[in-house]
């Protein structure tokens, strides 16, 4: 029997596969793979240049054990922890990072703490340097990134995976989000953010508007009216809306919105705006164009009735198509892996409970909205088992 140091496991996945990379290898006639001790033993007459290769094909590390001079002299505890202490140092580097970017992100608008000056309403320096901190703990915790992609290369997923997977999702929509609002913030531009209903667009869009100042959000519907339109952007600018006439409250809010520093305005549901309304927007527009960012939110549906406004020549379809209508911003639909992670972040490890969601997820062709009341729903389950065991 020959013993070899194996490095790169973290999980039974990882073992299972040497174990079984290695019994396909000639001259092998048995193989055993202990995760806790980092070690393989191999019976047979297989040559350790075949082994160590069949271990590097699978992605791994090995190495005779007497080149770790363990022939000699045996280990005086083969159990010894050495992964601990790595671990314990890359947690305490993470932790810090995420207290110092939780802070900037969060402790300003929810604790009124503190800021530097320079932060004051530099809602692009603060953007990039939470960035830049989400950057550092990946490259920190970069471990689970290569080991993880290397086993889907394979084909041979782990849990790395599954963290590298939702990790690279979440950081990857998240810089998206970023740009795409504080483009539209920062140099005053209107953009359409396109996306099937449920994909996220307002969860988003809300939790911008929380992270940040100067954001007006505004909730569009079909039976608005231009009045309705101008006194809600109105009432969000903290305008007055009654006792005067339109013009004047619209001249207010835009005056008001003017002042602020790199202020933006978010239309959730667009698309949804009558063509009375939507052709009334190019004054609004005109007012705000150079004072004010523009985001729209809406599905699909304003992309066909863009182009059949232009077709037929709609009145305002043109103007609006010249300041808009080339600035889409096209969202994908949720994944698995991405109601994978939802299930995570919210505490859901059961593999019964994460079936649950799976299926309904599925069965609503990965609508976030209908993924987010079963969530709640085996959470309120969860949680009325907990506290049925603490009463017994």
């Amino acid at each position: 029997m020959t013993r070899y140091i194996v490095t790169g496991m973290s999980c039974a996945a990882c073992s299972a596969r040497v174990e079984k990379a290695v019994r396909r290898v000639k001259g092998v006639t048995g193989c055993s793979v202990s995760l806790l001790t980092n070690s393989m033993s191999v019976e047979g007459q297989a040559r350790r240049e075949d082994v160590i290769a069949a271990v590097k094909a699978a992605g791994y590390g090995a190495s005779p054990a007497e080149e770790n001079g363990q022939s000699e002299k045996p280990a005086a505890d083969p159990l010894a922890d050495t992964q601990t202490p790595v671990l314990k140092r890359r947690l305490i580097a993470s932790v810090g990072f995420l207290a110092v970017l939780m802070y900037i992100s969060m402790g300003h608008m929810m604790w009124g703490w503190p800021l530097p000056p320079f932060f004051d309403n530099n809602h692009v320096a603060m953007g990039l340097l939470q960035l830049l901190l989400t950057v550092v703990i990946m490259v920190i915790n970069q471990k689970f990134f290569i080991s993880g992609y290397k086993s889907l290369w394979r084909r041979s997923p782990n849990m790395d995976t599954l963290v590298a997977l939702g990790s690279t999702a979440a950081f990857g929509y998240s810089t998206f989000a970023l740009f795409a609002m504080t483009d539209a913030q920062a140099y005053k531009n209107a953009t359409w953010v396109v996306g099937d209903a449920g994909c996220g667009k307002t969860t988003a869009a809300i939790e911008y508007r929380r992270t940040h100042r100067n954001v007006f959000y505004i909730l569009c519907s079909e039976d608005m009216k231009k009045s309705d339109f101008v006194r809600e952007i109105a009432k969000q600018a903290g305008a007055p809306i009654d006792g005067t006439n339109l013009r004047d409250v619209l001249e207010y809010a835009v005056s008001v919105i003017a002042f602020l520093n790199n202020p933006l305005i978010i239309f959730d549901e667009g698309d949804k705006l009558t063509d009375s309304v939507f052709s009334y927007f190019i004054s609004i527009y005109n007012r705000l164009e150079n004072k004010s960012g523009i985001i729209f939110l809406s599905t699909d549906y304003i992309k066909r009735r863009l182009e059949n406004g232009l077709r037929y020549n709609k009145k305002g379809y043109k103007e609006i198509n010249s300041r808009i209508g080339r600035m889409f911003f096209d969202i994908n639909v949720a994944t698995e892996q991405d109601v994978y992670t939802i299930c995570q972040a919210n505490g859901l490890t059961e593999p019964t409970e994460i079936k649950r969601v799976m299926r309904e997820a599925e069965k609503g062709e990965y609508d976030l909205r209908r993924v987010k009341r079963v969530v709640h729903a085996c959470k309120r389950i969860l949680e009325a088992k907990r506290l049925g065991g603490k009463q017994v």
